[in-house]
């Protein structure tokens, strides 16, 4: 009984495999054939459309049309935007804002009294205002990224209670 079982699953097998690679084989070439057949008709079908002669006006409106699109798409791309000095901790930090929202604040800050970019002293250790005689502003190169860190945080706090305007 065990070995009959066993026989008639065989059987059974071997052509539910057979009838599986048919079906393969059958929606392999029934599909190839369809592909040829729908590419050959939309060959047909451009080659139709490509030989009927375009009015003028058809030429000129899609041209036309073409060109206001281009200039909108370019025009929504450049966003204005607004740099304001913010002044933290006796320092003025640029912040620059964009119509959508974003931000950036410069690594770089100004000097509170002359609103001037501070620049990098001679033996790379401090950074100082321009007019250093009158001023005397200065930070240390080793501080600079700790106060541009803390500056970077209250920026974005007067930004989110909107004391600096987006």
């Amino acid at each position: 009984m065990k070995q009959r079982i066993i026989k008639i699953s065989k059987l059974i097998f071997a052509d539910a495999r057979q009838a599986i690679v048919g079906a393969i084989v059958i929606g392999l070439v029934g599909g190839i054939g369809g592909l040829l057949y729908l590419s050959k008709t939309a060959l047909d079908f451009s080659i139709a459309i490509l030989n009927i002669s375009t009015p003028l006006w058809a030429a000129i409106s899609l041209a036309f049309l073409c060109s206001v699109y281009i200039y909108l798409k370019t025009l929504k791309k450049q966003s204005s935007s607004k740099n304001v000095l913010y002044t933290v901790k006796n320092l003025k930090w640029e912040v620059s804002i964009n119509n959508d929202g974003n931000y950036h604040v410069s690594e770089i800050p100004y000097c509170l009294k002359h609103e001037l970019k501070l620049i990098l002293s001679t033996n790379y250790v401090a950074w100082n205002c321009p007019k250093l005689l009158e001023c005397g502003t200065k930070i240390d190169n080793s501080n600079k990224y700790n106060l541009y860190q803390v500056a970077l945080s209250h920026i974005e706090k007067a930004i989110r209670d909107k004391e600096i305007k987006c």
